[in-house]
């Protein structure tokens, strides 16, 4: 076996664990969430450099990106801890938010959103309404609906700009045929005062004939705009434009890794999918497929880019004589990704492979 059939083989094998371990993880949050009825909230915290937790019951009066505050019920005094400490949360959910979410993970998407958006607008918490709006980014974004994504994610930042939840943004990293509908949703997009807005209708419509100056133009303003968490994001965006040049000299490669590098771990699926395809450009087909992997593995929450990724990491495999990994990763791709371009793709090819 060569050493890229090991690395292969191992990375899928990370995939599967990581994929057990993560839905194991989910199943017992939502049943600590579903399960803590009525008032009051319990934390859980390890403060910074202990190995110690403390388990906390309070009531919770925000709970932004960079702390969290409440209501001690032992003593009666108000508390904040730092985001970071905070390991887990329990709270009461309404019977909506609980079906919304048992939905959403069963495929169920818009009886999924029926239920959300009503318990969104049952529950008079803004932190609670806000991790509400970021299921429905995620049910939005399983559908490909970024537009709607986008709007949900405007009202997450507009009332919580540290927000945990940016890796949601739904910006498009993908070449797309665009239908008019979707041009027009774009266009209206860019024109907004919105930093994140002016993102996602900039990646529609970047490599949309007659709209790349108009969406090159929002891209620099984000990036020279205040919002820091933004502006790292609109860059990357930006490289897109270079594969029109059809040059990608190494030290640009080397520019963009460390570019990804020092984004938040969260924030880098989007990027990673770049510098895969510019791997790709240079026939370094290693490296290309291990990068477009990383995507359905630990960025998942954008179904569409996770399937195009394993669709291009499988072709890569297969134009480089690799072919059983590339039919193992088209076979995940079909299960796991059914009704997407992507998986419709995998599977007349596998089709094709049989006869």
């Amino acid at each position: 076996m060569t050493r890229m059939n090991q690395r292969i083989l191992v990375f899928l094998g990370v995939c599967l664990c990581l994929t057990e371990i993560m839905s194991s993880d989910a199943a017992a949050q939502g049943s600590s969430l579903t399960q803590a009825g009525n008032y009051p909230d319990h934390i859980m915290i390890q403060p910074k450099y202990s190995t110690g937790k403390k388990r906390i019951r309070c009531r919770i009066i925000d709970y932004t990106g960079v702390v969290v505050t409440v209501h001690l019920m032992e003593g009666d005094t108000r508390k904040t801890y730092a985001t970071s400490e905070v390991t887990r949360v329990e709270t009461p959910q309404s019977a909506q938010h609980r079906k919304g979410l048992t939905l959403l993970d069963a495929g169920e998407i818009p009886q999924a959103e029926e239920q959300l958006l009503e318990a969104y607008r049952l529950d008079p918490r803004e932190w609670v309404q806000r991790e509400i709006l970021a299921h429905l980014v995620r049910a939005a974004l399983q559908r490909g609906d970024y537009v709607t994504a986008a709007t949900r994610m405007e009202k997450i930042f507009s009332s919580d700009e540290h927000t945990q939840h940016l890796e949601l943004l739904p910006a498009v990293w993908t070449t797309k045929v665009l239908t008019p509908s979707q041009i027009r949703n774009g266009a209206e997009l860019l024109v907004s005062d919105s930093g994140i807005a002016q993102l996602v209708g900039a990646s529609i419509l970047l490599e949309q004939p007659g709209f790349e100056e108009t969406a090159k133009t929002a891209l620099l303003t984000v990036q020279t705009s205040g919002h820091r968490r933004l502006q790292p994001l609109a860059e990357a965006q930006l490289w897109r434009l270079e594969f029109a040049n059809n040059e990608f000299p190494v030290y640009t490669i080397d520019k963009w890794k460390r570019h990804i590098e020092r984004l938040p771990t969260e924030l880098r699926g989007g990027p990673y999918f770049l510098l895969a395809r510019a791997y790709q450009f240079k026939l370094l087909r290693d490296d290309a497929a291990l990068t477009y992997l990383r995507i359905p593995v630990l960025y998942d929450h954008d179904r569409l880019l996770a399937a195009e990724a394993s669709l291009a990491a499988a072709d890569v495999l297969r134009s480089g004589g690799r072919n059983q990994e590339s039919l193992t990763i088209y076979r995940e791709l079909v299960a796991r990704y059914q009704g997407t371009e992507a998986a419709r793709k995998a599977d007349a090819i596998l089709k094709s492979i049989a006869e």
